[in-house]
């Protein structure tokens, strides 16, 4: 009978857990904790931490190297052997899962691990290609957005069609249609740069979501929400299309939408994450028309209000703060909210977003004449990916 939890990215996991000395990897070890974690695992978790993002589902369609620099850096950090065997056996797996040995939460959980702990975005993308051409069908809706997603990140434009077929599927609620049509329509605008795809399958989106509100089908709220996503990736639409005011007005009506009211399908949670970010895009779009004092004014406002609406936004929303501060020409506010900045990102396990914001921080100690502190930060950059040398000399007391 096969094992799942044999093949390599689940072993592996389990090997490292054992043998990870917890007091040495610093702010990061809690990450590393509770990634190693689910990926032991062989059914898909249900519940997140914010240092353990799901790469495929929670970021819509963008590919983050981040899981692959944290692992093997933390590996090398804990002086443990980095397996040089691949991650996966496809064929193992593809074998079994054709021969009705793997069950479709098993095979979820493997694309999770494969990607959000191990940072392997091509294996994963392979097993989903010949999953979406085999002969044994995809039952759940779950397993299809899985596999719509691990192809969209290898740039496959068969996504386009299986998001098409989770968003048809019989048991999609509203919420999972929703959000297959969305990230259809975010493939074509930012894979493609096909804006009129893009544009045609939102205007499909909102008269769905008119037709649900008519006739009751979800609540307002999650009407709302909806909406507000889709408003949200409208705006960059037009943008693309050369209509900021129309970008404007759409990011103004998302954040709006994306407020309060008792929902009934949508995660609570979800709907201030998709608030969170229209609110940032309205901030970069602020910068570009109103310049970086107003924008970074905006940014700290941000940050009150995530730190109020959704802790899981805070670390992204302080590192936009830093940046906008520096190109505004605050240096001081700049410096420590970059420096606080680095610190959440550190313990959320995020190495190149722990890049960026170590660069504004670079940056900011070059506008101030600093040369050798900024020198001391550029070496870091390499020598410590992870932030462990943080607690020492890049945040106040």
């Amino acid at each position: 009978m096969f094992s799942l939890s044999s093949i390599s990215v689940h072993r592996t996991a389990r090997s490292l857990l054992e043998q990870a000395d917890g007091t040495r990897l610093g702010a990061a070890q809690t990450a590393f904790t509770h990634r190693a974690q689910i990926a032991t695992c062989t059914y898909p978790s249900l519940h997140r931490p914010i240092d353990a993002p799901n790469h495929l589902t929670d970021l819509g369609i963008r590919v983050s190297s981040d899981p692959f620099v944290f692992l093997t850096a933390a590996t090398e950090t804990l002086g443990l052997d980095r397996m040089t065997a691949p991650w996966t056996n496809q064929e193992a797996v593809l074998r079994a899962w054709f021969d009705d040995e793997l069950t479709e939460p098993e095979i979820v959980s493997h694309l999770d691990a494969l990607v959000s702990f191990a940072g392997r975005w091509g294996d994963a993308g392979e097993i989903a290609s010949q999953l979406v051409t085999g002969s044994r069908p995809m039952r759940t809706t779950r397993l299809q957005t899985y596999v719509a997603c691990a192809l969209a990140a290898r740039h496959d434009a068969r996504c386009l069609q299986a998001f098409d077929d989770v968003a048809t599927r019989s048991d999609a609620c509203p919420l999972d249609e929703a959000m297959a049509r969305v990230r259809a329509a975010a493939w074509l605008v930012k894979r493609v740069d096909d804006v009129k795809g893009a544009g045609h399958r939102l205007v499909r989106l909102q008269a769905l979501i008119d037709a649900w509100r008519r006739h009751a089908v979800i609540s307002e709220a999650d009407a709302d929400t909806l909406e507000g996503v889709a408003k949200n990736l409208l705006a960059l639409v037009d943008l693309r299309a050369g209509r900021p005011g129309a970008a404007r007005a759409n990011l103004q009506q998302a954040i709006s939408l994306l407020g309060e009211g008792d929902l009934v399908t949508v995660a609570p949670d979800r709907r201030a994450r998709y608030a969170a970010q229209a609110r940032l895009n309205g901030i970069q779009l602020l910068a570009s028309t109103s310049g970086w004092v107003v924008a970074s004014a905006r940014a700290l406002e941000h940050v009150e209000w995530c730190r109020a609406h959704h802790d899981g936004s805070v670390s992204e929303a302080m590192a936009v703060a830093a940046y906008a501060l520096f190109r505004a020409g605050d240096l001081v506010k700049a410096d420590r909210l970059a420096r606080q900045a680095a610190l959440v990102i550190a313990r959320e396990g995020s190495p190149m977003r722990l890049s960026a914001v170590r660069k504004t921080l670079i940056g900011t100690l070059h506008a101030a004449g600093r040369e050798d502190e900024a020198l001391g930060l550029v070496q870091d950059l390499t020598a410590d990916p992870l932030g462990l040398c943080l607690d020492d000399h890049e945040v106040d007391a």
